[in-house]
Protein backbone atom coordinates (compact mmCIF):
# COMPACT_ATOMS: atom_id res chain seq x y z
CA UNK A 1 0.00 0.00 0.00
CA UNK A 2 1.15 4.03 -0.43
CA UNK A 3 1.00 6.49 2.22
CA UNK A 4 0.63 10.06 2.54
CA UNK A 5 1.36 11.39 5.81
CA UNK A 6 0.76 15.84 5.72
CA UNK A 7 2.45 16.75 9.21
CA UNK A 8 1.94 20.43 10.14
CA UNK A 9 3.07 20.33 13.72
CA UNK A 10 6.30 19.07 16.19
CA UNK A 11 3.57 17.31 18.33
CA UNK A 12 1.93 14.65 14.97
CA UNK A 13 5.80 13.89 14.41
CA UNK A 14 6.30 12.61 17.48
CA UNK A 15 2.60 11.38 17.02
CA UNK A 16 3.19 9.44 14.16
CA UNK A 17 6.86 8.81 14.44
CA UNK A 18 6.67 4.82 15.05
CA UNK A 19 3.64 4.28 13.07
CA UNK A 20 5.62 5.53 10.11
CA UNK A 21 8.43 3.86 10.70
CA UNK A 22 6.46 0.54 10.70
CA UNK A 23 4.86 1.23 7.85
CA UNK A 24 7.99 1.73 6.08
CA UNK A 25 8.94 -1.91 7.04
CA UNK A 26 6.12 -3.22 4.24
CA UNK A 27 4.38 -0.02 2.70
CA UNK A 28 5.18 2.67 0.74
CA UNK A 29 5.50 6.18 2.93
CA UNK A 30 5.52 9.54 1.63
CA UNK A 31 5.50 13.07 3.80
CA UNK A 32 4.44 16.40 3.26
CA UNK A 33 5.39 18.96 6.24
CA UNK A 34 5.28 22.70 6.67
CA UNK A 35 7.94 24.58 8.70
CA UNK A 36 6.55 24.61 12.28
CA UNK A 37 8.69 25.28 15.51
CA UNK A 38 11.00 22.54 15.11
CA UNK A 39 9.46 20.24 12.71
CA UNK A 40 12.19 19.99 10.28
CA UNK A 41 14.95 19.21 12.36
CA UNK A 42 12.79 16.79 14.14
CA UNK A 43 12.12 15.28 10.62
CA UNK A 44 15.81 15.59 9.29
CA UNK A 45 17.06 13.97 12.58
CA UNK A 46 14.72 11.03 11.31
CA UNK A 47 16.05 10.31 8.10
CA UNK A 48 13.10 10.46 6.39
CA UNK A 49 12.53 12.07 2.75
CA UNK A 50 9.99 14.81 2.67
CA UNK A 51 8.58 17.30 1.00
CA UNK A 52 8.15 20.90 2.82
CA UNK A 53 5.03 22.87 1.31
CA UNK A 54 5.53 26.11 3.46
CA UNK A 55 8.97 26.45 4.14
CA UNK A 56 8.58 29.61 5.53
CA UNK A 57 5.96 28.39 7.53
CA UNK A 58 1.98 28.76 6.97
CA UNK A 59 1.19 30.48 10.48
CA UNK A 60 3.35 33.72 10.36
CA UNK A 61 0.91 36.09 12.21
CA UNK A 62 1.32 36.99 16.04
CA UNK A 63 -2.57 36.29 16.25
CA UNK A 64 -4.88 33.76 15.06
CA UNK A 65 -7.64 35.41 12.83
CA UNK A 66 -10.08 33.06 11.51
CA UNK A 67 -10.34 35.29 7.66
CA UNK A 68 -6.33 34.86 7.10
CA UNK A 69 -6.69 30.90 8.30
CA UNK A 70 -9.35 30.39 5.77
CA UNK A 71 -6.78 32.25 3.13
CA UNK A 72 -4.36 29.74 4.38
CA UNK A 73 -6.91 27.10 3.97
CA UNK A 74 -7.28 27.88 0.66
CA UNK A 75 -3.34 27.92 -0.10
CA UNK A 76 -2.87 24.83 1.48
CA UNK A 77 -5.27 22.72 -0.81
CA UNK A 78 -3.31 24.87 -3.62
CA UNK A 79 -0.24 22.95 -2.54
CA UNK A 80 -1.11 20.07 -1.30
CA UNK A 81 -3.14 19.59 -5.47
CA UNK A 82 0.13 20.76 -7.01
CA UNK A 83 2.29 18.19 -5.45
CA UNK A 84 -0.07 15.19 -6.10
CA UNK A 85 -0.43 16.32 -9.41
CA UNK A 86 3.39 15.27 -9.79
CA UNK A 87 2.87 12.06 -7.44
CA UNK A 88 1.67 8.48 -8.52
CA UNK A 89 -1.79 7.43 -6.87
CA UNK A 90 -1.96 6.60 -3.03
CA UNK A 91 -4.11 4.13 -0.91
CA UNK A 92 -4.35 5.94 2.08
CA UNK A 93 -4.11 9.87 3.38
CA UNK A 94 -3.35 10.53 7.04
CA UNK A 95 -2.91 13.73 8.60
CA UNK A 96 -4.71 16.44 11.11
CA UNK A 97 -4.94 19.10 8.12
CA UNK A 98 -6.15 19.90 4.70
CA UNK A 99 -5.16 17.09 2.86
CA UNK A 100 -8.66 15.17 3.97
CA UNK A 101 -10.24 17.44 1.28
CA UNK A 102 -8.00 16.88 -1.34
CA UNK A 103 -8.57 12.98 -0.45
CA UNK A 104 -12.14 13.63 -0.67
CA UNK A 105 -11.82 15.33 -3.91
CA UNK A 106 -10.29 11.85 -4.78
CA UNK A 107 -12.62 9.58 -3.54
CA UNK A 108 -9.54 8.18 -1.35
CA UNK A 109 -9.79 7.25 2.13
CA UNK A 110 -8.43 9.92 4.23
CA UNK A 111 -7.76 9.53 7.94
CA UNK A 112 -7.69 13.01 10.30
CA UNK A 113 -6.52 12.26 14.08
CA UNK A 114 -8.23 14.56 16.32
CA UNK A 115 -8.31 15.23 19.71
CA UNK A 116 -10.47 18.06 20.78
CA UNK A 117 -14.11 18.26 21.62
CA UNK A 118 -15.84 19.66 18.64
CA UNK A 119 -17.09 22.78 20.64
CA UNK A 120 -13.25 23.73 21.31
CA UNK A 121 -12.42 24.13 17.54
CA UNK A 122 -13.49 27.05 15.42
CA UNK A 123 -13.40 26.60 11.40
CA UNK A 124 -11.41 23.19 11.78
CA UNK A 125 -14.13 21.55 12.29
CA UNK A 126 -14.92 21.53 8.59
CA UNK A 127 -12.64 18.80 7.95
CA UNK A 128 -14.38 16.01 9.00
CA UNK A 129 -17.12 16.75 6.52
CA UNK A 130 -14.38 15.47 4.37
CA UNK A 131 -12.43 12.98 6.45
CA UNK A 132 -13.20 9.28 6.09
CA UNK A 133 -12.73 8.53 9.43
CA UNK A 134 -11.58 10.06 12.55
CA UNK A 135 -9.01 8.80 15.35
CA UNK A 136 -10.06 10.40 18.25
CA UNK A 137 -9.12 9.60 22.19
CA UNK A 138 -12.72 7.46 23.20
CA UNK A 139 -13.05 10.77 26.03
CA UNK A 140 -13.38 13.79 23.09
CA UNK A 141 -17.12 14.69 22.14
CA UNK A 142 -17.31 14.79 17.99
CA UNK A 143 -21.42 15.74 18.38
CA UNK A 144 -22.90 15.02 15.30
CA UNK A 145 -19.21 13.52 13.69
CA UNK A 146 -19.15 10.71 16.10
CA UNK A 147 -20.71 8.12 13.54
CA UNK A 148 -16.72 8.93 11.84
CA UNK A 149 -14.81 8.27 14.97
CA UNK A 150 -12.80 5.49 15.98
CA UNK A 151 -12.28 5.65 19.50
CA UNK A 152 -8.81 4.79 21.03
CA UNK A 153 -8.03 4.81 25.25
CA UNK A 154 -5.78 7.05 26.40
CA UNK A 155 -4.37 9.99 24.21
CA UNK A 156 -1.61 10.82 21.52
CA UNK A 157 1.18 11.03 23.94
CA UNK A 158 0.96 7.46 24.57
CA UNK A 159 2.39 7.04 21.43
CA UNK A 160 5.95 8.41 21.54
CA UNK A 161 6.01 8.06 25.40
CA UNK A 162 4.68 4.91 26.69
CA UNK A 163 7.06 2.76 28.14
CA UNK A 164 6.89 0.45 25.24
CA UNK A 165 8.82 3.53 23.46
CA UNK A 166 9.87 5.07 25.53
CA UNK A 167 13.27 4.96 27.85
CA UNK A 168 14.81 7.81 30.04
CA UNK A 169 18.51 8.35 29.27
CA UNK A 170 20.18 9.86 32.13
CA UNK A 171 23.02 11.10 29.15
CA UNK A 172 20.89 14.31 28.69
CA UNK A 173 21.66 15.39 32.19
CA UNK A 174 24.76 15.10 32.11
CA UNK A 175 24.89 16.93 28.96
CA UNK A 176 23.05 19.98 29.46
CA UNK A 177 24.78 19.92 33.69
CA UNK A 178 21.52 19.13 35.00
CA UNK A 179 20.86 17.10 38.34
CA UNK A 180 17.68 15.07 38.38
CA UNK A 181 14.78 17.04 40.31
CA UNK A 182 17.29 20.26 40.94
CA UNK A 183 15.71 22.33 38.44
CA UNK A 184 12.04 22.73 36.17
CA UNK A 185 10.73 23.52 33.13
CA UNK A 186 8.84 25.95 31.40
CA UNK A 187 6.83 26.03 27.76
CA UNK A 188 5.71 28.69 25.89
CA UNK A 189 3.63 28.86 22.78
CA UNK A 190 3.04 31.33 20.22
CA UNK A 191 -1.27 30.97 20.69
CA UNK A 192 -1.45 31.71 17.14
CA UNK A 193 -3.69 28.80 16.04
CA UNK A 194 -6.56 29.43 14.49
CA UNK A 195 -8.18 26.52 17.54
CA UNK A 196 -6.46 29.93 20.08
CA UNK A 197 -8.72 32.47 18.93
CA UNK A 198 -9.82 33.67 22.43
CA UNK A 199 -6.91 32.36 24.54
CA UNK A 200 -3.99 34.12 25.55
CA UNK A 201 -1.53 31.53 27.24
CA UNK A 202 1.18 32.45 29.11
CA UNK A 203 2.45 36.41 28.60
CA UNK A 204 5.73 37.95 29.24
CA UNK A 205 4.33 39.17 32.68
CA UNK A 206 2.74 36.22 33.77
CA UNK A 207 6.23 34.53 32.45
CA UNK A 208 8.18 37.13 35.15
CA UNK A 209 5.82 36.19 37.73
CA UNK A 210 6.62 32.23 37.64
CA UNK A 211 10.20 33.00 37.62
CA UNK A 212 10.02 34.52 40.99
CA UNK A 213 8.56 31.96 42.22
CA UNK A 214 9.96 28.76 40.85
CA UNK A 215 13.51 30.10 40.21
CA UNK A 216 14.53 29.70 44.00
CA UNK A 217 13.99 26.51 43.71
CA UNK A 218 16.57 25.20 41.25
CA UNK A 219 17.56 26.30 37.69
CA UNK A 220 14.79 26.83 35.14
CA UNK A 221 14.58 25.58 31.59
CA UNK A 222 12.52 27.60 29.35
CA UNK A 223 11.23 26.17 26.09
CA UNK A 224 10.04 28.87 23.53
CA UNK A 225 8.16 28.88 20.43
CA UNK A 226 8.02 32.88 20.45
CA UNK A 227 10.93 35.18 20.57
CA UNK A 228 11.38 36.21 23.72
CA UNK A 229 12.93 39.52 25.74
CA UNK A 230 17.06 39.12 25.70
CA UNK A 231 16.33 39.13 30.17
CA UNK A 232 15.10 35.34 29.52
CA UNK A 233 18.06 34.07 26.76
CA UNK A 234 20.40 32.15 29.66
CA UNK A 235 17.23 30.37 30.37
CA UNK A 236 16.16 29.28 27.10
CA UNK A 237 16.76 25.93 25.97
CA UNK A 238 18.89 25.64 22.78
CA UNK A 239 19.44 22.00 22.72
CA UNK A 240 18.43 18.98 20.36
CA UNK A 241 14.55 18.97 20.61
CA UNK A 242 15.05 15.16 21.07
CA UNK A 243 16.48 15.75 24.27
CA UNK A 244 12.96 17.59 25.29
CA UNK A 245 11.41 14.61 26.67
CA UNK A 246 13.77 13.56 28.70
CA UNK A 247 14.62 16.97 30.22
CA UNK A 248 11.07 16.62 31.24
CA UNK A 249 11.00 13.08 32.95
CA UNK A 250 14.08 14.18 34.79
CA UNK A 251 12.21 17.95 36.13
CA UNK A 252 10.77 18.54 39.06
CA UNK A 253 7.73 19.83 37.38
CA UNK A 254 6.53 21.67 33.78
CA UNK A 255 4.45 24.55 33.67
CA UNK A 256 3.07 25.63 30.52
CA UNK A 257 0.52 26.87 28.15
CA UNK A 258 0.77 23.87 25.66
CA UNK A 259 -1.76 21.12 26.18
CA UNK A 260 -0.38 18.69 24.21
CA UNK A 261 3.62 19.35 26.02
CA UNK A 262 1.82 19.20 29.56
CA UNK A 263 -0.26 15.83 28.41
CA UNK A 264 3.23 14.37 27.57
CA UNK A 265 4.12 15.55 31.00
CA UNK A 266 1.41 13.43 32.62
CA UNK A 267 2.43 10.67 30.97
CA UNK A 268 5.96 10.86 32.00
CA UNK A 269 4.88 11.41 35.41
CA UNK A 270 5.74 14.91 35.84
CA UNK A 271 3.93 17.33 38.07
CA UNK A 272 3.06 19.99 35.79
CA UNK A 273 1.01 23.09 35.74
CA UNK A 274 -1.37 23.80 31.83
CA UNK A 275 -2.58 27.53 31.90
CA UNK A 276 -4.81 27.94 28.51
CA UNK A 277 -7.99 28.59 28.81
CA UNK A 278 -9.15 26.42 25.35
CA UNK A 279 -6.84 23.39 26.43
CA UNK A 280 -8.82 23.24 30.42
CA UNK A 281 -12.11 22.48 28.16
CA UNK A 282 -10.49 19.38 26.18
CA UNK A 283 -11.77 16.24 27.24
CA UNK A 284 -8.61 14.46 26.86
CA UNK A 285 -7.34 17.33 29.66
CA UNK A 286 -10.16 16.76 31.71
CA UNK A 287 -9.46 12.67 32.06
CA UNK A 288 -6.06 13.44 33.07
CA UNK A 289 -7.11 16.14 35.47
CA UNK A 290 -9.96 13.59 36.95
CA UNK A 291 -6.97 10.75 36.98
CA UNK A 292 -5.03 13.13 39.21
CA UNK A 293 -2.18 13.61 36.79
CA UNK A 294 -2.40 17.23 35.48
CA UNK A 295 -3.68 20.54 36.89
CA UNK A 296 -5.21 22.76 34.18
CA UNK A 297 -6.18 26.83 34.76
CA UNK A 298 -7.54 29.40 32.44
CA UNK A 299 -5.11 32.01 33.52
CA UNK A 300 -2.01 32.70 35.72
CA UNK A 301 -3.31 33.89 38.44
CA UNK A 302 -5.71 30.89 38.89
CA UNK A 303 -2.38 29.03 38.90
CA UNK A 304 -0.12 30.63 41.40
CA UNK A 305 -1.00 27.87 44.32
CA UNK A 306 -0.39 25.24 42.31
CA UNK A 307 3.02 26.42 40.51
CA UNK A 308 3.92 27.13 44.27
CA UNK A 309 2.98 23.81 45.19
CA UNK A 310 4.49 21.97 42.59
CA UNK A 311 7.39 23.88 42.66
CA UNK A 312 8.15 23.15 46.37
CA UNK A 313 6.72 19.67 47.26
CA UNK A 314 9.04 17.00 46.72
CA UNK A 315 6.62 13.65 47.15
CA UNK A 316 4.42 14.97 44.69
CA UNK A 317 6.30 13.14 41.76
CA UNK A 318 6.63 9.64 43.31
CA UNK A 319 2.90 9.89 43.82
CA UNK A 320 2.47 11.33 40.23
CA UNK A 321 4.74 7.97 38.41
CA UNK A 322 2.23 5.45 40.71
CA UNK A 323 -0.70 6.98 38.83
CA UNK A 324 1.08 7.48 35.67
CA UNK A 325 1.54 3.58 35.78
CA UNK A 326 -2.22 3.18 36.43
CA UNK A 327 -3.57 4.86 33.94
CA UNK A 328 -0.96 3.38 30.87
CA UNK A 329 -2.17 0.28 31.89
CA UNK A 330 -5.78 1.29 31.22
CA UNK A 331 -4.61 2.95 27.71
CA UNK A 332 -3.94 0.93 24.18
CA UNK A 333 -1.08 0.89 22.49
CA UNK A 334 -1.55 3.52 19.80
CA UNK A 335 0.90 2.49 17.50
CA UNK A 336 -0.08 -0.89 17.13
CA UNK A 337 -3.95 0.81 17.09
CA UNK A 338 -3.47 3.02 14.37
CA UNK A 339 -1.38 0.84 12.04
CA UNK A 340 -4.28 -1.42 12.47
CA UNK A 341 -6.64 0.82 11.43
CA UNK A 342 -4.79 1.76 8.43
CA UNK A 343 -3.66 -1.40 7.03
CA UNK A 344 -7.30 -2.95 7.65
CA UNK A 345 -9.73 0.49 6.93
CA UNK A 346 -13.40 -0.62 5.60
Amino acid sequence: MRFLFYIVHPSKYHLFRHTINELNKNHTVDLIINTKDVLEELVKNEGWEYTNIFPKGRNVSFKPSIIKSGLKFILTLIRLEHFLLLRKKYDVFITDDALVVNGWFRRLPSFIFNDNDIDTIKINKILFYFAYRIISPSSTNLGPFSKKKISFKGNKALAHLHPKYYKPLTDVLQKYGLTENRYGMIRLSKINATHDIGNTGISNSDLEKILDICIKQGDIIISSERVLDEKYKKYTFKGNPNDIFHLIYYSNFLICDSATMASEAAILGTPNVLINKVGKKCSVNRDLFENELQYYFDNFNESISAIEEISVNSKLKDNLREKTKIYIDQCDDLNKFIINVLENYN
